[in-house]
């Protein structure tokens, strides 16, 4: 009887809608804020038309998206993809107005689409970064959560940009007593592993970036799983710097992801997960898969004691959702069967 129970809750769950069950769930993907001189209908109209370019550099990840002729096509009527607006200033004084816009998600998805253009899913892989910056004269510093300068600024607006969840390091005693701006700027990984696991993040990004009489150098090194990137950046100023590097970063969390355009053929998964103790697990489980940006489908196949069979439909193929299904640290994959398709997980409340 138990069984059933769970077994008719586990099937309302995976028609149920989707809501996110990571703290790496990328919120207001589907809206912009654009400032406005005025509330006239022209000043709204090329407000509306920035904001839907915004949006869709932001779901797809692709900062050349106007190029598609079909998504160049429909920034001309924008209006047609907007769900609802308001204006807002800044600070009661302001003589300058914000725009505040709700695009339609399954509008600009089903254009996307059409336009055979990749997107992500709202469950993005959460970054934490480690910085440390020396300016000419002075000695390095970790740039923290609590911090206001250029660099924190300009990091942040990148990732609001691509729509990439960023975290920094809080900076306070746990983390001042792991790791000094040396173990940072050496890119030294095993004490900044082992302060990152309070915060669990899917990616670590440490950075190293110092001032001189000509310019800004930098060396980076980003970590996912078991795969490291690294690279030497240098520019004129630290925002060009900063720009470059997260320009990488996007584009390399976009290879490894191996985001399809939408449209692509799909692939059928078979998933065995077990430690599923709760009914409460399994509509987690569901939730999370379900979120992962190549998935089509989640059907449930058998319940049995702590182990559930899915079938999971995909586009593309087994190592893009594989790669994908490792975000969050809630499945662990024990094994898998390439040939046929076949992942078996632990699920980790």
């Amino acid at each position: 009887m138990y069984m059933k129970k769970i077994l008719l809750a586990a099937m309302a769950a995976a028609w149920m809608p989707v809501t996110s069950v990571q703290a790496v769930r990328v919120a207001a993907l589907y809206q912009a804020e654009v400032p406005v001189i005025s509330q006239t209908g022209e000043s709204r109209e090329q407000a509306v038309r920035d904001g839907f370019l915004q949006v869709l550099i932001k779901v797809s990840g692709d900062p050349q998206i106007e190029k598609n002729p079909l998504i160049r096509a429909s920034l001309k009527r924008a209006e047609y993809y907007v769900h609802d607006y308001s204006f807002s200033t800044e600070t009661p004084e302001s003589s300058q107005y914000l725009l505040q816009i709700q695009y339609e998600p399954r509008d600009i998805n089903r254009l996307l689409k059409k336009a055979r253009v990749a997107y992500w899913g709202e469950n993005r892989p959460l970054i934490l970064v480690w910085v440390a910056v020396a300016g000419q004269d002075q000695d390095a510093a970790i740039i923290g959560s609590e911090s206001s300068g250029s660099v924190y600024q300009n990091i942040h607006q990148m990732g609001k940009k691509y729509g990439l969840p960023l975290i920094f390091p809080m900076m306070d005693v746990s983390d001042i007593n792991l790791v000094s701006p040396e173990d940072v700027a050496s890119l030294s990984l095993e004490p900044l592993k082992d302060a990152s696991r309070r915060y669990s993040p899917d990616v670590l990004l440490i950075g190293d970036i110092r001032e001189t009489e000509t310019g800004v150098q930098s060396k980076w090194q980003m970590q996912m799983n078991t795969t490291q990137w690294n690279w030497k950046i240098n520019g004129k100023s630290m925002e060009a710097v900063v720009t470059s590097i997260m320009n990488q970063v996007n584009q390399t969390l976009i290879s490894q992801y191996d985001l399809r355009p939408a449209g692509e053929r799909e692939t059928s998964l078979h998933l065995e997960v077990t430690h599923i103790l709760k009914p409460d697990d399994l509509s987690r489980l569901i939730r999370h898969i379900k979120n992962l940006a190549v998935v089509e489908r989640v059907e449930l196949s058998q319940v049995e004691d702590d182990k559930v069979d899915l079938t999971v439909r995909v586009r593309g193929p087994l190592e893009v959702f594989r790669q994908q299904s490792l975000t969050g640290n809630h499945l662990v994959l024990k094994s898998q069967n390439q040939g046929l398709s076949r992942l078996n997980y632990e699920w980790m409340r």
